[in-house]
């Protein structure tokens, strides 16, 4: 199997270990943080791109190849909400321009159907409705 699989969030906890995961399943992992190193890790297996999800332009270039992109987005309890949903408009728009078939959104905690009030999830609610509205199919794992 050498599907291009890109990996947002690949430098924290969840986004290494999808990496691993990616590698032992046989897929071309590509790792996208905002500052990861560019070329390749792990012995080649890992192929590293940077790109601010404030960008458009960055972030297509850093999806360009891949058929599947799992999405790891900061925390918000400890940062401003919008620009983090913001980003997640960005990710869905590059997405689709550049025909990655697949979305898989780490949702990091779970996330009611409706809003409950609860800044960090009903942020979650909001990026989660982005990208299954756009147009790609999406799984969200919580």
């Amino acid at each position: 199997m050498t599907d291009h699989v890109a990996v947002f969030g690949a430098t924290g906890v969840q986004g290494k270990a999808q990496l691993e995961a990616l590698i032992e399943a046989g897929f071309h992992p590509i790792a996208i943080s905002r500052s990861g190193p560019q070329g390749s890790t792990h012995n080649g297996a890992i192929e590293s791109r940077a790109a601010d999800f404030g960008s458009v332009d960055q972030v297509e270039a850093a999806l360009s190849g891949s058929h599947i992109a799992f999405i790891n987005l900061p925390s918000t309890s400890f940062q401003k909400a919008e620009h983090i949903i913001a980003g997640a408009r960005v990710i869905a728009l590059a997405a689709r321009r550049v025909g990655v078939k697949q979305l898989i959104f780490n949702t990091s905690m779970p996330v009611p159907q409706d809003k409950l009030g609860f800044a960090a999830q009903d942020a979650r609610h909001d990026m989660r409705a982005i990208l299954f509205a756009s147009g790609i199919p999406t799984t969200s794992l919580e």
